[in-house]
């Protein structure tokens, strides 16, 4: 995740860390329309617990120096117990039933010595070489954010800039499978297989047990193999879905 070969020793050096959810179903803690947040843990990671589209979510920030798969990184068991633990702590609540669990990555400036849980989640532009800049840090819900001032930074280079009207609205989809979100979704963005549309497009699979299994075979009626990707078999295990 370093630049390769001679850009090593110029790029920012990046230090994963990653945090765990449990979407639990409904609103069995009581929290209402009110986020809680917990900032002394048993090892003073803080937790959160936050409504969501009519379900809850509960999370935690940094799992110090992820080590598990880049390609599909989920939350271990280690993980998933420690938010278990805290909810039944502090919610007085004897049983924690969830509907689905993820990790989500962090890539983050590495500073030696540093605890990630200080390190800054902001993203960093950093000049390698004439129009080559490397961009670091972030989270991808500031992709439009990052993508903007990316080629704005490289193009005022070499180029007068025109400023145009950024597009800032919120596009919400639903959450549940609707046939005229799909082909939305397959006309205008970027949906090439089947879970890119339950996991990348909509909340289906993150709300649904077993990833949204039922819905698949509504999805994948309306993909034409001559237009999009079909999935294999391997990929939609991999994927969690068969």
């Amino acid at each position: 995740h370093n630049l390769p070969g001679i850009y090593e020793s110029k790029s920012s050096k990046i230090k994963l860390s990653g945090g765990a959810h449990l979407i639990l179903e409904g609103d069995p803690l009581g929290i209402g329309k009110n986020g809680v947040l917990l900032p002394q843990t048993e090892d003073n990671r803080v937790m959160f617990v936050l409504p969501w589209t009519g379900n809850t979510i509960v999370g935690t920030t940094d799992t110090e120096e992820f080590s598990g798969s880049l390609d599909r990184p989920y939350a271990n068991s280690e993980d998933k117990a420690y938010l278990i633990r805290h909810i039944k702590k502090y919610f007085n609540i004897e049983e924690v039933k969830y509907i689905s669990s993820w990790t989500g990555l962090r890539a983050l400036i590495d500073s030696s010595g540093t605890n990630s849980k200080n390190i800054s989640r902001g993203h960093f532009y950093k000049d390698i070489d004439e129009n080559f800049i490397q961009i670091s840090g972030g989270k991808l819900t500031g992709f439009r954010v990052i993508a903007k001032e990316s080629l704005e930074q490289l193009f005022s280079q070499n180029f007068e800039l025109n400023k145009q009207e950024f597009v800032d609205s919120i596009l919400n989809l639903e959450s549940q499978y609707k046939y005229k979100d799909l082909q939305l979704c397959l006309n205008h963005y970027c949906v090439v297989k089947p879970t890119d549309y339950l996991l990348r497009r909509t909340r289906i699979s993150w709300f649904n047990q077993n990833g949204g299994k039922s819905f698949l075979d509504k999805v994948m009626v309306n993909f034409d193999s001559t237009l999009y990707f079909e999935e294999t078999i391997e990929e939609l295990q991999d994927e969690g879905l068969l």
